[in-house]
């Protein structure tokens, strides 16, 4: 009530340009600069493939993702991810993420030989990862294979790659707003999950390829989930 009887007495134009002036800088400081942390995916380097009919809803297992010593977490997390993924995308059925102790026949698999009633298994490798901060980039670039149980036969195999950058600061002139940071390796692992899972369903295969250009992780792989 005091605020209302204070406009009133006060109210003018020069008031009106200065509430102007502060609603602009509110709304230039506010989330939607911050939010913005896009993830760039590169098209993918198709290794081998197989028409993904014939495995439709087959059980699927994942094992954590392998690479370097000290990224046993980040594997697990990783295969956890691409797990989610695969659940949404109903590819599969009932997928999930084994223990590090499981071994299965066939060269593919490293001898791994308790994989139940699996007849898919994923794998991954971590060829690359570093999780931005700051004004640093992230970058995760993997290697994803399915093979199937029975012959050890790799029926999908893939090079992935994503990357974001922080976002540029904005100079308003009277303000400058600092940018967002980079999305982390989750998210940008999140984004590299939903390329895989369109990819076995035959929706990105046209954007597949070395030399074909990076796109943004929101253009055609669920931007409505972003």
């Amino acid at each position: 009530m005091v605020f209302f009887k204070c406009f009133e007495t006060f109210r003018g134009p020069g008031v009106w340009v200065g509430l102007l002036f502060l609603w602009l800088s509110g709304c230039a400081a506010g989330p939607d600069f911050q939010r913005s942390r896009p993830v760039e995916l590169a098209p993918l380097d198709v290794i081998t493939w197989r028409p993904y009919d014939p495995y439709a809803y087959r059980r699927m297992c994942l094992m954590p993702f392998s690479g370097p010593q000290g990224m046993e977490n980040l594997g697990t997390i990783l295969a956890d991810i691409y797990r989610q993924q695969l659940v949404q995308s109903g590819l599969f059925s009932a997928p999930i993420v084994l223990k590090e102790t499981a071994r299965v026949p066939g060269p593919a698999l490293d001898g791994r030989t308790d994989l139940g009633d699996c007849s898919l298994v994923l794998t991954g490798t971590i060829e690359k990862i570093h999780d931005g901060s700051g004004a640093l980039p992230t970058v995760v670039e993997l290697t994803v294979r399915i093979v199937e149980v029975e012959h050890g036969t790799v029926l999908w195999e893939v090079i992935q790659k994503g990357r974001s950058f922080p976002s540029p600061d904005v100079d308003l002139f009277w303000n400058v707003v600092s940018g967002g940071g980079a999305a982390d390796y989750r998210e940008t692992g999140r984004w590299m999950a939903r390329q895989f899972a369109f990819f076995l369903k035959g929706g990105d295969n046209w954007a597949a390829g070395r030399d074909a250009p990076w796109m943004a992780g929101g253009i055609g792989y669920g931007c409505e989930d972003r």
